[in-house]
C-alpha cells in the first residue's frame, strides 16, 4: 500500500536540501573525496561505502585506529591533518571539524565543495532507495537488524552501521550494488532533516540532545519535521504511542505504520524473552527469542521487522531467520566473556535510561551475581541536565568507578568535572563508588576486591571501551 495522490498533495514532502543534491551529484561520477576524520564511526562506514563504489579515497584523523586501518586496507590513503591531497575534487567532515581547521581553510582556499557527513550520507541515499533509522535510542542495532533481515532475504543492502556489526564479519559498513541502503539518521544539531528517505524508522524520542536545540518541544519539533521528509509512497514506522504524542498523522506524508501491545497495525506480544508479532494482513511472525537480551532489543527488532515487512515485502521466514541467527554490534550490550566464575558486558550506554536498561538487564541475565560497574560520561551539558537520572541508574551497580569524563571536541567546554561531580553524589548516596582518572587506575580497580562470580560492566561511549581487552586477558 502506498499513500494516495489525495494524501501526499496534503502532505508534500520537503524537497532536498541543496548541499546533499550538490553531494548525489559528486557521488555520480567516482571522483577523489577527502574526509576529515575519517576514524570516526559513522565517517568509517561511509567511507567504506564509497571506495568500494570506486570514489579513490584519502582521508586524516587526530590519530590511527582499527577503523581507519581496515580502509587502508580496501585502499584509502591517510595523510596529515592539515593536508588536502592535490587530487581531492570534494571534502566531507565529521561535525567535530569548525570552518576554522587548518585543513578547512585549505578547502575553501581552493573553492573545493565541502560536505558535513549527514549531507554527503544524504547524497548518497538520493542514489538508490533508502531507510534510515532515527530515534533517541537503539538506532544502531535496529539499523543492523533490518540490513541483516534485507540480506537474508537476498535484497544486498548497502548499510551505515555507527557500530561494528558482528554479523558482517568485520565493519560497520556493507556494500551492496544495486540494493536498498540501510543508515542511521541522528538527531544531533538538525542534522537527521537533511535526509530524505524512501522509508524510515523512529525508534523512540528521549531528553538527549536538548542542547543543540535549545528545548525539547523544539526537539521534537524536529522529529516531526523528519516524518514529514520521508517519501509519500514510502513507509513511516514507530510506535502507536510516539506517533500520537507527535501526531505523526498530521505531518507524515507516508504511511504510517504503528507498532503496539494493545494497539497499533503491527500487534506485539512478548512473554518473557519471547515475542511474537502480528501484521496487518493477519500473518504471524510466530515465536522469536534473540541471541542478545533485552526488552530494548525486543523493540528494536519488532521495529526492524515492521520495517522489513511492510516497506520492503520481506517475507516471514527470512524475517525470522535473520533475527534468530542475529549476533548483534560490537559494544551494544555485547557479552565478551560468560563464564561462571567471571563475566564481561560492554555497552555503549551513556544516558541514564539506557544505563538503567542496561543494568536492569544485567540483573536478569546473571541473578544473583555482583555487579562491578565502569561508566565514563561524556558531554558535561548531559551529564548536568540528568544528574539526578545518572545517579539513580547507576546507584543499580553494587560497586561502581567513575572514570574521568571522555573530551568530544567541539561538543563540550572542557571542565571535564561530570564524572568526579557523579563519584560525589553517588557517596553521598551511599553506593560503593570510586574515581578513576586514567584507565590505568579502572583497570587496577576491577581487580582489586575481585570475586568469583562477578559480572564486570563497561558503559560509556568513549575510550573506556578500550578496557575490554585488558579486561578480557584476566583469568
Amino acid at each position: 500500500m502506498t499513500a494516495s495522490p489525495e494524501l501526499r498533495r496534503q502532505h508534500p514532502v520537503r524537497p532536498m536540501p541543496s548541499v546533499a543534491e550538490a553531494a548525489r551529484g559528486v557521488l555520480e561520477v567516482p571522483s577523489p573525496v577527502h574526509f576529515l576524520g575519517v576514524g570516526g564511526a559513522g565517517m568509517s562506514a561511509l567511507a567504506a561505502v564509497l571506495v568500494r563504489r570506486g570514489h579513490v579515497l584519502t582521508g586524516s584523523d587526530r590519530a590511527s585506529n582499527r577503523r581507519i586501518r581496515r580502509l587502508e586496507a580496501l585502499g584509502l590513503r591517510t595523510v596529515e591533518e592539515s593536508e588536502i591531497p592535490a587530487e581531492c575534487s570534494a571534502v566531507v567532515r565529521t561535525a567535530a571539524i569548525p570552518d576554522d581547521h587548518p585543513a578547512m581553510v585549505a578547502a575553501l582556499a581552493r573553492n573545493l565543495p565541502t560536505f558535513r557527513y549527514a549531507e554527503m550520507l544524504a547524497g548518497l541515499a538520493a542514489t538508490t532507495t533508502s531507510a534510515a533509522v532515527a530515534g533517541s535510542h537503539g538506532k544502531t542495532t535496529t539499523s543492523a537488524m533490518l540490513a541483516q533481515i534485507l540480506m537474508a532475504a537476498r535484497r544486498n543492502p548497502s548499510a551505515v552501521i555507527g557500530g561494528d556489526v558482528l554479523d558482517f564479519g568485520d565493519g560497520n559498513a556493507r556494500w551492496g550494488v544495486d540494493g536498498p541502503l540501510v543508515h542511521e539518521a541522528c538527531e544531533y544539531a538538525g542534522s537527521f532533516l537533511v535526509y530524505r528517505p524512501s522509508h524510515a524508522v523512529i525508534t523512540n524520542l528521549g531528553d538527549d540532545h536538548v542542547d543543540s536545540y535549545g528545548g525539547l518541544d523544539a526537539l521534537r519539533g524536529a522529529f516531526r519535521q523528519f516524518a514529514a521528509g520521508v517519501d509519500g509512497a514510502g513507509c513511516l514506522v514507530t510506535s502507536a504511542a510516539l506517533a500520537r504524542d507527535l501526531d505523526l498523522r498530521g505531518v507524515a506524508g507516508a504511511r504510517l505504520v504503528t507498532l503496539g501491545n494493545s494497539c497499533g497495525d503491527v500487534r506485539l506480544r512478548i512473554e518473557g524473552g519471547t515475542f511474537e508479532l502480528r501484521f496487518p494482513d493477519g500473518a504471524r511472525s510466530g515465536p522469536i527469542q534473540l541471541r542478545i537480551p533485552g526488552r530494548h532489543n525486543i523493540m528494536n527488532a519488532a521495529m526492524a521487522a515492521a520495517a522489513a515487512r511492510e516497506a520492503f515485502g520481506v517475507e516471514l521466514a527470512a524475517i525470522r531467520r535473520a533475527l534468530l541467527g542475529f549476533r548483534g554490534v560490537e559494544g551494544r550490550f555485547q557479552i565478551l566473556r560468560d563464564e561462571e566464575h567471571r563475566a564481561l558486558v560492554d555497552d555503549y550506554a551513556h544516558h541514564p535510561a539506557e544505563i538503567e536498561m542496561t543494568l536492569l538487564t544485567c540483573r536478569d541475565r546473571f541473578p544473583d551475581r555482583r555487579l562491578r560497574v565502569l561508566f565514563q560520561p561524556h558531554l558535561e551539558e548531559r551529564t548536568e541536565r540528568h544528574f539526578q537520572a545518572f545517579l539513580n541508574a547507576l546507584a543499580l551497580a553494587d560497586e561502581l568507578v567513575l572514570m574521568k569524563d571522555c573530551a568530544v571536541p567541539g561538543r563540550d567546554g572542557g571542565r571535564h568535572r561530570g564524572a568526579h561531580r557523579l563519584y560525589e553524589g553517588l557517596l553521598k548516596l551511599g553506593v560503593r563508588a570510586s574515581y578513576a582518572d586514567t584507565p590505568q587506575e579502572a583497570e587496577a580497580w576491577f581487580s582489586v576486591g575481585a570475586r568469583e562470580g562477578d559480572v564486570d560492566v563497561l558503559l560509556g561511549a568513549g575510550d573506556s571501551r578500550d578496557l575490554a581487552h585488558a579486561l578480557l586477558r584476566r583469568p
